[in-house]
């Protein structure tokens, strides 16, 4: 049975905290929110609580995992830090980056997954940090959705995906960015960012500057175990089918509407994923609004909000039966690239 616990996030209630890292000594599972997504969390330095995220998830085996440190101190207990490590901690901890670095022996099988590394962030909300000092454990947690699903950013979609399947879930509102953790590559140079995030090239770039290479790791083969998650599986996914459609202007607006009244025609339940310029030309220009659910995702000239609000227009689009669903492309730029990268494997990159 999960026992469901809600906490002011201003100044998060140390009852429940207790209880939390109780549960996480104890090597039980617990959901918390963070300034990303929610996440699923057990204590990293266990295997056998470790394995319960991967069963509660039902997550891929090769999967590894981001540990959850609330201080610098923590860092060294599970991995060799190069100083290029701590120049990005001092300007983005806590905050949405995750490091990947040499792991050390005290790191479990099942967070590395075999490999010689391991991801560490600080997470920026103080119900999350308060959880992980008061449990004094590095915290193992993916974020908190049944493996494949969109990332949960409300108790809402926690509840849905795991009640039941876990022991704990901490109510905390909504989460503030919306898009999982930017993930670095620091154990070998030049650095790779491996899943763009919160925290952009633009940003890294100005600490890095020429150590950084801007590129997106690929797995070469099934058989290879990804360095970061968002890698290999097909991630972030609505039951609905997913198009991306590419293109500017007036003509994009136009070539919406077209596939929109295609598939309505065809009597499919059909989803937008608008933002608020699209969504006025397609109330204007659409005769039948009868089979089309629109999610506003926000205004264009604002990516954070968009990104903030993605997950969940996800998530409703299977609350509303949409069969079909098509959401514009976004310029490759500041959190643009890490919509793009969430938005193409949703879609399995199908791109019209």
């Amino acid at each position: 049975m999960t026992e469901i616990m809600s906490v002011n996030e201003s100044k998060p209630e140390l009852e429940v905290i207790r209880k939390a890292s109780d549960i996480l000594q104890n090597n039980g599972t617990v959901v918390f929110p963070t300034e990303t997504v929610y996440g699923l969390g057990a204590n990293g330095l266990s295997s056998t609580a470790v394995q319960k995220i991967f069963d509660a998830k039902m997550r891929p085996n090769d999967n590894p995992l981001i540990l959850h440190v609330h201080s610098l101190e923590q860092v060294n207990q599970i991995g060799i830090a190069p100083k290029e490590f701590y120049q990005l901690a001092e300007k983005f901890w806590p905050g949405p980056l995750t490091m990947i670095i040499p792991k050390n022996d005290a790191i479990p099988h099942e967070v590395s997954r075999g490999l010689e590394t391991v991801a560490v962030r600080m997470p920026d909300h103080s119900i999350a940090l308060s959880v992980i000092r008061e449990a004094n454990l590095p915290i193992a947690a993916p974020s908190a959705n049944i493996s494949g699903r969109p990332s949960p950013t409300s108790f809402e979609h926690v509840n849905s995906d795991l009640n039941g399947r876990v022991d704990m879930i901490i109510d905390g509102g909504e989460t503030g960015v919306g898009l999982e953790s930017t993930v670095i590559d620091l154990s070998t140079k030049p650095f790779t960012i491996l899943r763009p995030g919160g925290i952009t090239f633009e940003d890294l770039e100005s600490v890095l500057t020429k150590e950084l290479l801007q590129t997106t790791a690929k797995i070469k083969s099934q058989d290879q175990t990804p360095k970061s998650p968002g890698l290999k599986y097909r991630h972030y996914a609505p039951k609905g089918e997913l198009f991306l459609v590419d293109g500017e202007g007036e003509r994009l607006l136009e070539k919406i509407k077209e596939l929109v009244e295609k598939y309505s025609n065809q009597n499919y339940r059909v989803g937008v994923l608008v933002t608020d310029e699209l969504k006025s030309y397609l109330t204007d220009n659409l005769s039948d609004l009868n089979h089309i659910y629109m999610y506003d995702l926000g205004p264009i000239d604002n990516l954070n909000q968009v990104a903030k609000n993605l997950y969940n227009g996800l998530r409703e689009m299977d609350n509303n039966s949409v069969e079909i669903i098509f959401c514009r492309t976004f310029p490759k730029i500041g959190m643009g690239t890490a919509l793009m990268n969430r938005l193409k494997k949703a879609a399995r990159d199908r791109i019209l």
